[in-house]
């Protein structure tokens, strides 16, 4: 992504078909008129201005993607991730003691086995998982914002019709969803959304868990899933396969996009995040205060998190134009006219 990479190397009959598709169930469509196709005044197709593709310019169109729609991430997030954190942290983290379940498990693990130890072992083996299954569940809601923020830049790079526009209506003239609109279209795609997260993680985790270089393999390939569902409508393995040929066209920004998401968004944003929450307990606040604090992370977190998501989507909205002709020749859409 350094230098300048070619992304017009398409032809014309395979991108400019005019065709309005279905998109993430929720009276979206993908607009495939060339991805950031434009139109005259006379209805006639002008080329279509595309962004350097160098890593630069990626950041900073994300960037700017997400801080022109900063008012609607936010109420995305009072409307999402706020509830869900304030469950979180009062109603399960309150009532279970992770470190102190953990130590226990670790103890009985390491300790001479003795009568009845196994079963005791297996109890509190199970009230983890529970633990980490229910938090898990509820982290997943927030698969929401994260399609919300994913629309955005679709819409920006002119991936996502809403219903009634036209074709041939300039993308100049398409303005951001209002939130309630943008909401109903993320709420919409969420349960594609989920299942094929739920598929790309635990192959993810299994790769991990029985080799360690298959679950990287894994989590590189899979990276761009979650924006085939929103900008193309597909889902599970279709997903998959977008996501994968993303990787194949274009190999040097995948690797880029990946290992600079996994480094800042889930290793360094979550140990800042981890760090400040566990000195706001050093300090004796009370667990009222320290709950709330928790939760403004909690969100913060969340926040930051998104605006890596929109660069990440925005690098993916770049390469769609490319790949749009080979997605349609291989029938991944399933022979859909």
């Amino acid at each position: 992504m350094d230098g300048q990479i070619d992304n017009e190397n398409h032809t014309e009959s395979g991108v400019d078909r005019g065709v309005d598709r279905e998109n993430i169930g929720a009276g979206a469509g993908v607009d495939n008129d060339s991805g950031n196709g434009a139109f005259n005044g006379s209805g006639g197709r002008t080329r279509p201005e595309r962004l350097p593709f160098t890593f630069g310019s990626i950041l900073t169109d994300g960037f700017s993607c997400f801080k022109d729609n900063i008012r609607s991430l936010l109420l995305l997030i009072l409307a999402v991730t706020l509830p869900m954190a304030l469950i979180q942290v009062f109603m399960i983290d309150r009532n279970f003691d992770y470190s102190g379940t953990v130590n226990t498990f670790m103890e009985l693990y390491t300790a001479d086995a003795a009568s009845g130890a196994e079963s005791e072992i297996s109890g509190v083996a199970w009230k983890i998982m529970l633990y980490l299954g229910i938090s898990a569940l509820i982290s997943s809601v927030s698969l929401i914002t994260e399609a919300g923020a994913i629309i955005l830049v679709g819409r920006k790079h002119g991936w996502i019709r809403m219903t009634g526009e036209s074709v041939t209506e300039p993308l100049s003239d398409r303005e951001q969803p209002g939130f309630s609109a943008l909401f109903e279209l993320a709420f919409r795609s969420f349960p594609k959304l989920w299942l094929t997260m739920f598929f790309v993680r635990f192959s993810v985790f299994m790769g991990f868990m029985l080799c360690f270089i298959p679950g990287v393999l894994l989590y590189y390939v899979f990276q761009f899933s979650a924006f085939s569902v929103v900008f193309c409508g597909l889902w599970g393995r279709k997903a998959g396969f977008v996501s994968s040929l993303a990787t194949r066209v274009y190999p040097k920004p995948s690797l880029i996009c990946a290992l600079t998401f996994f480094a800042v968004s889930e290793v360094l944003l979550g140990l800042a995040i981890s760090a400040l929450a566990s000195l706001a307990v050093q300090l004796g606040l009370g667990a009222v205060a320290a709950g709330i604090i928790s939760v403004v992370l909690r969100c913060a977190q969340q926040l930051l998190s998104l605006m890596f998501t929109m660069m990440a989507a925005t690098l993916f909205a770049q390469m769609l134009p490319k790949l749009s002709p080979i997605i349609e020749s291989s029938g991944v859409r399933g022979g859909r006219k």
